[in-house]
């Protein structure tokens, strides 16, 4: 008889550690699911010229232009940027919604020069993923190559700024040294009024320099405006398709 509930006990003891590891199960499989379905609802849908912006490029974007959003509300309403800041509303003005449009237009302007670039031949398209393998790579053969005592010129390693700084730097350099960029051509009497209409330019002893001293950088800056208006007039173009809501809850959460 002692046997058979000793056996009772065992097998009850069995069945409740069964129904404990049936109950761990469940629970994890809902949190699961539950995270799955957060995971899905805080992701990006945001898609400039047809492509597809990823969470971190988006991410990265949003710290591009954060600064100047703050900056903006700073010295607009004298904001506090402490404890509900990127929610609060300032006259209409709400900062998660100033920086999630700040933080599309930026993604436009380097998508214009993208598209600008791949047509002149200037760089191939790459994805944002393709750019951190790369730049990680870049990173660990810089470092590898200090720790060799091999000199390297720059940084050490390089942040995703950095690198997208210089990529589109570069491209307005090759846009503007391009001799068969039509709109890059600058006349001399377009040189001349652009030159005069900026004032006197004097040198180091007071004096003024003539034209044709610094015809060179005169036609640089005026390159580089017509680039500018070029790409703004470009990224104007691209075609944005984005859940603004959407987009303004995901910074809400990340930010």
């Amino acid at each position: 008889m002692e046997k058979y509930v000793q056996n009772d006990v065992k097998k009850s003891r069995k069945m409740t550690a069964l129904i404990l590891i049936l109950l761990i199960v469940i629970i994890t499989t809902v949190a699961v699911v539950i995270m799955t379905k957060e995971r899905e609802t805080e992701a990006v849908e945001l898609a400039i010229d047809g492509s597809k912006i990823s969470e971190d490029e988006f991410l990265q974007a949003i710290d591009t232009v954060k600064y100047d959003v703050t900056s903006y509300f700073i010295s607009q309403y004298n904001a506090d940027i402490g404890g509900d800041f990127w929610t609060r509303d300032y006259e209409g003005d709400v900062p998660c919604r100033k920086l999630a449009e700040a933080a599309v237009e930026e993604l436009r302007y380097r998508y214009a020069v993208y598209a600008v670039a791949e047509e002149k031949g200037y760089l191939e398209r790459m994805s944002y993923a393709d750019k951190q393998k790369y730049l990680e790579q870049l990173n660990e053969e810089r470092k590898a190559a200090k720790e060799a005592g091999e000199v390297i010129y720059g940084l050490v390693e390089y942040s995703m700024e950095q690198y997208l700084d210089y990529e589109l730097n570069q491209v307005e350099e090759a846009y503007c040294n391009d001799s068969s960029n039509a709109d890059m051509e600058v006349a001399d009497e377009e040189a001349r009024k652009y030159y005069e209409s900026n004032g006197d330019m004097i040198n180091e002893s007071g004096e003024i320099i003539p034209l044709d001293t610094v015809r060179s950088a005169v036609d640089n800056e005026i390159r580089q405006l017509r680039y500018a208006e070029m790409i703004e007039e470009r990224a104007e173009s691209l075609k944005v398709e984005a859940d603004e809501e959407q987009l303004f809850a995901f910074i809400v959460n990340h930010i």
